[in-house]
């Protein structure tokens, strides 16, 4: 491992270096058969683009638009440039590349902070650290299936159920999206005026954990697709959800009557329920008083200036959430809203 210094430089380097073995010791043992890292796998077998897309998820977040865009524009050359992007082998342990830069940029942070400029200058300085995090990540890698998946099997043997834990750990019990990495930072203990870096044992473990489940999904890609399917529709579903919800009634009453969609007595209590309202009977007067033209397009009773600028303003927000086909008609009708508060100087 060379001297090469812990700075802004090492940073960049992580972040947009294609040579992901470029610290690696040769004498070290690898701990992942060549075959089974994930570069290998995403390489040879049919993996699903859902999955991929859940994997490759976070590395996005450390490339601009433009770096991304690039990116994907040589992955369509060579179908696995992103993926084989993913990891860096480091005495013959696998870290990810995201963990990894967040994890050095939070030293330097520490660095500038605290002033340590006399010990870790250079990334062979961190040599113990790959080290102790190697051996934890083999227990990890090696220990997935015994302590991860078979002690919450009922069945040794079935696959299904094997792969629903496998999928349940990734995602936290489907509270959140499919993890392939820890995120964790350093830390730094101080102790009699030196410091060293504040080793968790759980971290190379977890990560082990981490990559054997990944490698066993894209092993098993008809086995987990499924899984990823559906945890995506119900994802989807809860955005949808959400996103309806903070729709007030005035917005969902103008958005149906712009979209031709009608609201009756009948209707009513099952179009409020799905955007997470309770009363039919309002959202029904709602729609039969936008319905008029002259509540629509005609200036506020009692109008003043702030009741005039609200109105637009439901209008404009109402504009946002219509399809393109139907947004004409709205457009309209708040510019002629913005041409009375001009001319009458609201």
């Amino acid at each position: 491992m060379k001297d090469i210094l812990i700075n802004d430089n090492l940073l960049e380097v992580i972040r947009t270096s294609i040579n992901t073995s470029k610290w690696h010791d040769n004498n070290a043992e690898r701990i992942v058969d060549f075959g089974y890292t994930h570069e290998y796998l995403l390489s040879k077998r049919n993996v699903d683009d859902i999955i991929k897309e859940f994997y490759i998820k976070s590395l996005k977040e450390i490339y601009s638009n433009d770096e991304w865009q690039e990116l994907k524009n040589l992955d369509k050359q060579n179908k696995s440039f992103i993926t084989n992007q993913c990891s860096f082998l480091i005495e013959g342990a696998l870290h990810n590349r995201v963990n990894f830069y967040l994890k050095i940029g939070a030293f330097l942070e520490l660095k500038d902070k605290h002033s340590l400029n006399d010990n870790l200058k250079y990334i062979s300085d961190l040599k113990p650290y790959f080290k102790r995090y190697a051996g934890d990540f083999k227990r990890g890698y090696n220990q997935f299936l015994n302590v991860i998946v078979k002690p919450y099997s009922l069945f040794d043997s079935d696959k299904e159920e094997a792969a629903e834990i496998i999928f349940r750990y990734i995602t936290n019990d489907q509270l959140n999206d499919p993890v392939t990495t820890l995120m964790k930072e350093f830390k730094i203990n101080f102790e009699n005026g030196d410091y060293e870096i504040d080793y968790d044992f759980s971290e190379g473990l977890i990560e082990g954990y981490i990559y054997r489940a990944w490698t066993i999904i894209f092993s098993q890609n008809e086995l987990f697709l499924p899984l990823f399917k559906k945890y995506l529709n119900i994802r989807n579903l809860k955005n949808k959800s959400n996103a309806q919800a903070v729709l007030t009634m005035n917005q969902i009453a103008l958005k149906h009557y712009y979209e031709k969609a009608f609201i009756t007595r009948e209707n009513s209590d099952n179009i409020a329920k799905q955007f997470g309202h309770n009363s039919g009977e309002k959202l029904y007067q709602k729609f039969t008083f936008y319905s008029s033209r002259a509540n629509r397009k005609g200036i506020p009773t009692n109008c003043t200036q702030r009741k005039l600028k609200n109105k637009i303003s439901l209008l404009e927000s109402v504009i946002k959430i219509l399809p393109k086909q139907f947004k004409q008609q709205a457009i309209d009708e708040v510019n002629i809203l913005k041409s009375i508060a001009k001319t009458q100087e609201y």
